[in-house]
This record gives C-alpha cells, structure tokens and sequence, in this order.
C-alpha cells in the first residue's frame, strides 16, 4: 500500500538495467495512476462504449452471436484522442500528452460499456420473461403460468443491471496477480490489443500507427469479404460454411464441422500450440490436458521485468475485494423485492458458487479466448428452476442465469483488459476504475438501446428480423428443468432412480467391526433366503450376488 500510495504523487522510479537491456524512455517513466483517467479519456469511452453499444445490441437482438471488438475500440480511441490532440494544437492549446496507458483505459471503459448489451441478457433471460415469450412457449404448457411475467421495463432492467454488475467486478481481484504474472495466461484479444496499443505509442508511432491501420483495414475488409462470399452459400441454419463436414457427413452429424469465421483463426494464431492441440483433443476424446509452462524469472526480457514490478507495485486496497461481500448482501436482499419469486437464499446460493465459476471461466478465456459464461448460467438456470417449483420456476431459474452469467463474464473481461494493462504498463488501479465507470455507463446505455430497438421493431416474433432466438430457448429450458421425469417432479427428482441406487449401495456396505454393522446383517438374511442358493457374501464390504434383485428392493447389485 504504500508503494501504491508513493506512485499517487510521483512517477514510478526507473528500474536499474543492464546496458544490453535498456528501455524505452515511455517505459522509463510512467505516469501516477491518477493521471492516466482523464476526462478526454471519459468521454472518448463514453462515445466509444454508446456506438458499439447499438452495433452489439442489434447482433445480439438478431442473430444472438457477437464478435470480439476490443481492438477496433483500441485503434478508435487512438484516431479520437489524436485527432482532438491535433486540432487543439493547431489552435495554439495546450494539451497533455497522450500516452498508451490513456489509450488502454479508454478501451477499458469502452469494453465495458458496450459488454452489458451483450452480457446484460436483453435478448436472453430478461426479455425471456416478456408476455411476447411467454405465449411463444404455449399458453396451454403446464407450468407456463402467467405469474412468470415481467414485461420489459427501463426502471427495473437499469436497477436490476446496477444491483447485479458490479459484483463481478471485484470477484477475482484478489486473484489478479495469480491469473496474469503467476499462470501467465496468454489471453489472446487482450494481447492482440495491447501489441496494438504499444505499437502506436512508440517513438515512431505515427509511422507505425500508419502501418497498423493500413494493415487493420486491409484484413477487416478480407474478413468482410470472406463473410459475404459465405452469405451466398448459406441455405439454412446448418448449410453454411460454419458447419463444413472436413471429416465427412457421418462426423457432421455428431457436431465435428470447420467453422471458417476468421475471429477464430486469428485466436488460433495467437494462442498457443499446446492449448490448440488440447482443444482439438478434448473435441474428439472429451477430454484435455493443458501443459501450461513457465519461464523462470532469469529468461525473462527487461521488459517483461518491468511490467511485473509495474503490476505489482500498484496493489489495489483491500477494502475494495471486501466491498464484493457487501454489494451480494445488498443484492440478496434487493433482488427479492424486484423478483418476488425468487428466495433470498437462491441468491445467496448464486453468490457462494459465482466466485468458483468466475475463476473456471476466466482460466479458460485466458487460455482460448472463449467467453463459456453463457454455459455457466444455464447450470444455474436448470438448479434453480427445479427448485423454484411449479409456479416460480421460470422466473427463479432465468434470473439465476443472469446473475451467474453477468458475474461470470463481467470478471473474465476485467481479467482480460488487466492483461492488456499489464503488457501497456497501466496501473490495476486505474484498470479496476476504469472499468466500474464503463459499467455505470453501461447500466444506463444498454437498456436504452435495448428500447430504441424494443419500440421500434417487434423484437422476439419468429418471424421478425430481431427475433432474438436465445429468448425463447431460455424459456423452454426453465420448463424442462421443472418437468425432468414422468411424474412432472423436475430436473432434481429426475435423477430419483440414481439416487436410490447409491442410497441401496451405501445401505448394504458394512459398517464398523467385523461381524457387525447393516451390511453384515444384509448378508444373513440373504444367505437365509429361501431360493435355496444361500450363496451371498460381503465382499471388499458390499454384498454380492446375482440374485439379490429381489431382496434389495430393485437394485442388483451382481
């Protein structure tokens, strides 16, 4: 802390190096963390954030699935803050120099704001409560009840996006070092955009500058291309070049395809071979195993030094991972009154088990760049609408998938842009900043674009160009999830038969001495049965024989 609290007031002293390994001099010399949020940089963020916003929103609304765009926020707040730079000076003002930890705040703050249009679920579990949604999925449907209604709202879905946002904010930075210096997770986009970042800010970044955007606008329109060249062979949802059969149709048929998108190449470029070829071998196997190597501190550059002793220095108060308990206090107690259907203790259920999955999603982006938040919250969705019962199922079960899915995602993209500020030497502090005012932005901007769209267009209809396709399908699986068996018990008693079967296991193992215990006692009545056999036997504590079937109640235990 008080490291932390020196750098406030100067600049981080320079860090003596070998004459073989000098630095740049804006790597030398960095400026507070105070100095790196600037107002210019609020608003180039806020901008930034509201355009993507409305780009992100009308992908999510139309075919659910949005690319990764912190580069191009990166390159945007470069051309913004430069060319507002240039015409102050030709206007004999003043200005500050604008230094690459500036520009990787402003893509923080962006990133974050234009994420709650994509993870806020405006096209998934929020509108799934719709009236639109809910005679989609059958009036007549037993367990679709009128009580799991909740027509979309601006002055809910902006509380219920400021209750539940900022608690993934803080859920793993008491883990940031770990993730980012320890593990050395390579975190492919957030890389990607650092490279980006430093190559601007060089002491030739004009002419680089120049070279990159060439180079960005050159492959963005290859993309763009390639995209359109595949529209003219798309003839329907599994005819298309995303679902290539490379290893013949009988393989297509069980999900083994070649997706062309190049977002994935380019991720397959940056990652490494290890994680590619585990990747593959967990397709085919369904399972992996990750080697994850580590460079001693000796192999590492001068730089690569220095960014460590950059991220480490700057520490973050503990007061701030403590106030993560507060604010879930807070919302298990909100939520409730927002959503009557839901039980304090579902909320805190959530909360005790999001860290765990927060971390598990923010190993797994850093490793493939693949955001599996989605997929976390559908095993919330399934747990809590069994539990929630035949009439508060459906709205217990998506909320539980919003809260798990937008504490998971929000933490797996701070851990992304911390390894961004790592490589551009910004300050954690000025990161985790940043980044909560993004998503105060983000909590105000995305519900009003979900609206603009929402009044505008008759999103969630079939046969409307935003049909929001994950809405529905959000709606159909909390129904599942309550009918899991023949007697409309749920997904939990779905797994009754199981259950009963371990429970007899366990009911005819030995218990204690030799001679003693209900295993033992199990075994005698059997051997005194009257089928003449008389041939059962506590073996390794169980009780074996093949015709044990009737005496145990349906379970053989042979």
């Amino acid at each position: 802390m008080e490291n932390g609290e020196k750098g406030e007031n100067t600049e981080i002293e320079t860090l003596s190096l070998d004459e073989n390994d000098e630095l740049p001099d804006d790597m030398k010399r960095i400026p507070p963390w105070k100095k790196q949020i600037t107002i210019r940089g609020m608003i180039a963020g806020l901008f930034i954030g509201t355009i993507y916003s409305v780009v992100l929103m009308k992908l999510n609304l139309s075919i659910g699935i949005v690319p990764n765009l912190n580069v191009s926020a990166a390159l945007l707040a470069f051309v913004f803050i430069r060319t507002w730079t240039k015409l102050l000076e030709k206007s004999n003002f003043t200005t500050t120099p604008f230094t690459r930890q500036e520009n990787t705040v402003i893509q923080t703050c962006a990133v974050a704001c234009y994420g709650l249009s994509y993870g806020g679920g405006f096209a998934s579990f929020l509108l799934s409560l719709s009236r639109k949604i809910y005679e989609q999925a059958g009036v007549d449907t037993e367990g679709n009840s009128p009580t799991n209604l909740k027509e979309p709202e601006l002055d809910w879905m902006m509380g219920f996006l400021f209750v539940v946002s900022f608690v993934g904010l803080v859920a793993l930075v008491p883990l940031r070092k770990m993730i980012i210096i320890d593990y050395k997770l390579p975190y492919p986009s957030g890389t990607a955009t650092a490279l980006l970042i430093n190559g601007f800010h060089t002491p030739k970044g004009d002419k680089m500058a120049k070279k990159q955007v060439r180079g960005f606008v050159k492959f963005s329109s290859f993309s763009f291309v390639w995209s359109f060249f595949q529209w003219f062979y798309s003839g329907g949802e599994h005819c298309r070049f995303a679902n290539f059969p490379t290893f013949g149709l009988r393989a297509w048929k069980q999900t083994f395809f070649f997706d062309f998108c190049m977002t994935y190449v380019g991720a397959g470029m940056i990652c490494s071979y290890l994680v590619n070829v585990s990747l593959l071998l967990g397709a085919v196997l369904s399972w992996d195993r990750t080697v994850m190597t580590e460079s001693d501190d000796k192999d590492q550059s001068a730089a690569d030094v220095r960014r460590n002793e950059v991220y480490k220095r700057e520490s973050i108060p503990l007061w701030v991972s403590c106030s993560g308990i507060f604010l879930s206090v807070f919302s298990v107690i909100i939520i409730p009154i927002m959503f009557p259907q839901l039980k304090w203790y579902h909320i805190a259920i959530v909360y005790v088990f999001a860290p765990s999955l927060s971390f598990c999603n923010a190993y797994e982006t850093g490793l493939t760049d693949m955001n599996m938040s989605f997929n976390y919250g559908k095993v919330a969705l399934f747990v809590l609408a069994a539990l929630g019962g035949e009439e508060n199922g459906v709205v217990a079960g998506l909320i539980g998938c919003g809260l798990v899915k937008s504490m998971v995602s929000i933490s797996s993209d701070l851990m992304q842009d911390m390894k961004t500020g790592h490589l551009t030497l910004t300050s954690p502090r000025a990161m985790l900043l940043s980044q909560a005012v993004g998503t105060a932005i983000g909590c105000v901007v995305a519900p009003l674009t979900f609206f603009i769209f929402y009044k505008a267009f008759d999103v969630g209809s079939p046969n409307s160009t935003y049909k929001a396709p994950y809405a529905l399908q959000g709606a159909l699986r909390a129904h599942i999830s309550k009918h899991g068996d023949s007697w409309r018990g749920g997904l939990l008693l779905s797994a009754s038969p199981l259950l009963a079967a371990v429970l007899r296991v366990f009911w005819v193992r030995r218990v204690g001495k030799p001679g003693e215990g209900r295993g033992t006692g199990a075994a005698r009545e059997i051997r005194a049965s009257p089928d003449g056999h008389g041939g059962a036997v506590p073996r390794w504590g169980v009780v074996c024989h093949r015709h044990v079937y009737r005496e145990l109640g349906g379970v053989c235990l042979e």
